[in-house]
């Protein structure tokens, strides 16, 4: 049974000519968006962000940076006990590959504006400024040794050498599902603020604003905004959680990246849904001659599975091999910006899960059709 099943499936794949490739080509797609967006998504999942005693004000548009002026305007609200502010500095890893420094301007008399570093390191932070702090991820990607002196360049603005000392890793937290805990480094933001060229200077990212009074936070964050209103550089000044790094305020994005996703994969479904229905109908009166002809419908069944299943397996795979090589390509580009990316590996097991359901929902309606053909139907159609 299994010889002529093989041979029926080639024969019915022969017969699919260009729909055979169509049907190839959707899946391909549709594997290579799923890969490719859920591993972006992770990158900018909002699961990363903790919710603090304090305000973030950043720019509304996320390209701008803030004058340090803005901080000290803050600082002279009535009911805000402390300013920090923040900027990124991009640090040459390895070739095309960067690493994302948060330089902050801590202070011994503050509380540590973000999650994932602790008063001991801010203390070890201040005491020298070469010193930087890096996740787990870091380390292991740059090949970066705690207690060791490194001089990378400054990847984006002045390409400049900025020697830096590692003077400790950042623990992965057990509670951080998507790992970007590891991928956080923390710096001095004066000592990193003098590499860049003077336009770029004394510039913040994003500032955080602590209160006397936590209940005041709404109030002053409204204050805030209306402070800077006529500002250059239009603000935000919100409340909610604040991020390790700069990749938690496009919490959005991930939303905006699952709906494309979604879309893609209930176009890929209706696509199976719909050749295979028609092939169905098509196949009708020739799976009633070889009906009458002394085949089986566990042979015909063997048969459609078999070409059900290279299809699928074909497409799937020339999907996962482009997502991958697209990714190798793309990483060196975008790491500058949004850190160190990969495909998470619940990504593959629901591809996996996602092939399977796909194969068993385009059979429905050809495995209706062979159990239902007779022979007599052969001269039909």
């Amino acid at each position: 049974m299994l010889t002529a099943a093989r041979q029926l499936a080639r024969m019915r794949l022969g017969e699919l000519s260009f729909r055979a490739l169509y049907l190839l080509a959707s899946l391909a797609i549709a594997t290579l968006a799923w890969l490719l967006l859920s591993a972006f998504a992770a990158r900018f999942s909002a699961g990363t962000a903790r919710q603090f005693d304090s305000i973030t004000v950043m720019p509304e548009n996320t390209s701008q940076r803030m004058p340090l002026s803005y901080a000290e305007k803050i600082r002279t609200l009535s009911g805000v006990k402390s300013v920090s502010h923040m900027n990124i500095f991009p640090l040459g890893c390895k070739e095309k590959t960067f690493v994302t420094v948060n330089a902050w301007n801590f202070s011994p008399d503050t509380p540590s504006p973000v999650n994932g570093i602790d008063a001991g390191q801010i203390g070890i932070l201040m005491q020298d400024e070469k010193n930087i702090f890096i996740g787990e991820a870091i380390a292991d990607r740059c090949n970066w040794q705690t207690g060791t002196h490194l001089e990378p360049y400054e990847s984006f603005f002045s390409k400049a050498v900025i020697p830096v000392y590692i003077a400790g890793k950042l623990a992965t937290r057990k509670d951080d599902d998507s790992g970007f805990s590891g991928l956080v480094a923390f710096g001095n933001y004066d000592y990193f603020n003098r590499f860049l060229p003077e336009p770029e200077q004394n510039r913040a990212q994003l500032i955080n604003v602590t209160a006397h009074n936590p209940a005041e936070l709404p109030a002053i964050a409204n204050r805030i905004e209306a402070l800077l209103a006529s500002e250059a550089v239009p603000v935000t000044a919100s409340t909610s959680a604040n991020a390790e790094n700069t990749l938690a305020r496009f919490g959005n994005i991930r939303s905006l990246l699952w709906l494309v996703t979604g879309a893609i994969t209930a176009c890929t479904l209706l696509v199976f849904i719909s050749t295979f229905a028609h092939v169905a109908a098509e196949r009708r009166s020739s799976t009633a001659t070889l009906k009458g002809l002394g085949f089986r419908f566990d042979t015909l069944l063997a048969g459609f599975t078999i070409e059900l299943v290279l299809i699928l397996l074909s497409g799937a795979l020339i999907g996962a091999i482009a997502s991958l090589g697209l990714l190798y390509w793309l990483a060196p580009q975008v790491q500058t910006y949004i850190g160190l990316i990969a495909i998470p590996a619940s990504s593959w097991l629901w591809l996996g899960i996602g092939v399977i359901a796909l194969g068993i929902v385009s059979a429905i309606f050809p495995v209706y059709a062979l159990h239902r053909s007779h022979p007599r139907e052969r001269d039909g159609m």
